[in-house]
């Protein structure tokens, strides 16, 4: 069953469980398989990107001017 969020659910969620530091529930939680991040690191593509990000961010901790991510969706379609 899908539960629709807000967007500010959606970001609100997602600053609790990585203040929680819980990766992955978040991921069940609030990323979509077909999420592109982009950053000046790369391309990052899904919930393996973003645990890529996550990594990166914990190896440098300095770099936390946050990266950005644009989800667009609508209808379950990417759009560009």
């Amino acid at each position: 069953m899908v539960v629709l969020r807000s967007a500010e659910d959606v970001l609100q969620d997602h600053l609790h469980r990585r203040k929680l530091h819980d990766l992955e529930e978040d991921l069940t939680c609030n990323c979509d398989d077909k999420l592109i991040a982009m950053s000046k690191d790369g391309v990052f593509h899904g919930k393996d990107g973003i645990r890529h990000t996550a990594a990166i961010l914990q190896c440098n901790p300095t770099q936390h001017e946050i990266q950005f991510m644009i989800w667009f969706v609508l209808k379950g379609e990417l759009l560009f």
